[in-house]
Order: structure tokens, then C-alpha cells, then sequence
């Protein structure tokens, strides 16, 4: 018994210690491969909530720079607005403003990951807010209104100035969470040292244990990863965020929680065929030792 009550803790901590290495490893491949961090912002930068939200913003914003001269003369007002909606709509759909609608969230994601290092390494003691530059975005957007206007709209159009230093600040980052984010990346470039641990935690403990019980040890912790990585898998639904006022910030940190849930469930796969092969493994093996038991 004692025997394997030690095994069952190395069993435990050989679990732990797998579960821990996967994710770790995930966060490291998520925060540093340029592959992973494309899919990821192309993803939220074509979901349609997004897109609709930030179409919102930059016609507000443009919307907000038409001269109070235009109200001399009847309807101008009303033409301008439709052909700044219309112009906004349009150009979110024409691939340049795509392509730099996905860069300014790759280079809002690039300075977050920049900032935490900087805090987390003590060389900044400011902690890091979460912001999207919208500006190249409008730039971007205003030049495709103007190069599709009617002559006679985009001669009053002449009179605007283009909206600069528009940011959607999605979040400040706590003290607290930007001290625990820090070391969770530093952390995360040592993942493989956990899955190193769990092999020799799962060896100890199956050498440690009796001729069954390693076995049904084995099985029943197994099980519990599986239990854990389906636990991890449902965090992502229960994760919601209050309706600041901020249609665009609301949408953009909902789809960036769904989005990095699906990769994390996605990533967790192979884990998760493995605790069942082991559970598996446990089983048949604690069965056929206890049918040749000798009596």
C-alpha cells in the first residue's frame, strides 16, 4: 500500500506536469511563431463581428471630421454621410484595407508581447495597456472614399482633415496580471522541460508501484487528465466580458478569447489521445494480471 500510495503521487505529478508542459508549449508557440500569430489575427480580423464593429468606428470617426459649412448648403450633410458609409463598407471588403487591418493587430499584438517582456524584466514600471492604432486603417479607408466619391461630393470633401490618433484601448493590463503574463512567457520557453519531468515521473511511478495497482493507478490517472483537458477545453465558454459601451473593443476581446480557446482545444488533441491510450493501456493490462492471478 505504501508502495503505491508513492507511485499513485508520481503518477499524479507525471499528469500535472504533461498537462502543464502542453499548455506552456502552446503559449510559447502562440506568443512566438509567426505562423500561429498569422492564423490567429487573420482570424479575428476577417470575423464578421469584428469587421462590422470597426466599419462602426471609422465611419463615426470620419463622420465626426465634416465641417459644420456643409450644413449651408440643404442635403450636403445627408450625401456626405451616405457616401462615407457606403465608402467604409466598401473599402473594408477591398483586400489592401484587409491587409492593413490585419497588420495593425499583428503590431498591436507585437508591442503587448514587447511590453510585458519590458515589464516583467523590470526595465519599464508601467503595466502594459492593450491597444489597436486605427489610424493606417483610416488612412487607408479615406483614400478608397475619395478615389470613388462623385466630383461634386469630393470637392467639399477637400475641407476635411483626416482623423489621426484614433485608438480603440481594449484593455489596461492590472499590475498584477501583467506581473503574472511576464512570467508566464519566460516560463513558456522551458515547456519541454515538463514533458522531460512527466516521462520520468511516469517511469518512477509505474517501476514504484505493485504488480496491479501501477496499473490501475496508471488508468485512474489518466483518466483524470482526460478530465482536465476537457475541463480547459469549456473554460473559453464560461470567459465573457461586460459590455463596456465600446461596441469594437466588446467584439474584439469576445473573439479573441473564443479564438484562442479553439487553438488551446485544438492544440490539447494529442494530450488527450495519449492520457486515453493510457487509461486504456492501464486497464487491460490491470485485468489480464488479475485473471492470472494464482488463487
Amino acid at each position: 500500500m505504501i508502495r503505491n500510495f508513492f507511485a499513485g503521487i508520481l503518477l499524479l505529478a507525471a499528469t500535472l506536469c504533461a498537462l502543464a508542459g502542453s499548455v506552456l508549449q502552446w503559449t510559447n508557440h502562440t506568443a512566438t511563431s509567426p505562423e500561429s500569430t498569422q492564423q490567429l489575427v487573420q482570424a479575428i480580423a476577417r470575423d464578421e463581428a469584428v469587421k462590422g464593429a470597426v466599419t462602426d468606428l471609422l465611419r463615426s470617426s470620419i463622420e465626426q471630421r465634416i465641417p459644420e459649412s456643409v450644413n449651408q448648403i440643404p442635403g450636403l450633410r445627408t450625401k456626405l454621410k451616405e457616401t462615407i458609409g457606403t465608402g467604409v463598407s466598401t473599402a473594408m471588403s477591398s483586400p489592401e484595407v484587409q491587409s492593413a487591418w490585419e497588420s495593425t493587430l499583428n503590431d498591436s499584438r507585437e508591442t503587448l508581447l514587447k511590453d510585458l517582456t519590458e515589464y516583467g524584466s523590470g526595465r519599464t514600471r508601467t503595466p502594459p495597456s492593450v491597444k489597436v492604432n486605427l489610424d493606417p486603417l483610416i488612412s487607408r479607408t479615406w483614400q478608397a472614399i475619395r478615389s470613388n466619391a462623385d466630383p461634386e461630393i469630393s470637392t467639399y470633401m477637400d475641407q476635411f482633415e483626416t482623423p489621426t490618433g484614433v485608438q480603440a484601448k481594449v484593455a489596461d493590463v492590472p499590475a498584477q496580471q501583467a506581473d503574472q503574463a511576464s512570467q508566464i512567457l519566460a516560463l513558456a520557453s522551458y515547456w519541454w522541460l515538463f514533458h522531460v519531468a512527466a516521462g520520468l515521473l511516469l517511469i518512477g511511478g509505474l517501476l514504484l508501484g505493485t504488480r496491479i495497482g501501477r496499473w490501475v493507478l496508471l488508468a485512474v490517472f489518466a483518466a483524470a487528465g482526460l478530465g482536465a483537458v476537457a475541463l480547459i477545453r469549456d473554460l473559453g465558454e464560461f470567459v465573457t466580458f461586460p459590455n463596456s459601451g465600446n461596441q469594437l473593443v466588446w467584439t474584439i476581446e469576445t473573439q479573441i478569447t473564443r479564438q484562442l480557446s479553439s487553438s488551446l482545444s485544438s492544440w490539447l488533441d494529442p494530450l488527450w489521445y495519449g492520457y486515453l491510450g493510457l487509461m486504456i493501456v492501464g486497464l487491460v493490462v490491470a485485468v489480464a494480471k488479475g485473471v492470472r492471478k494464482p488463487a
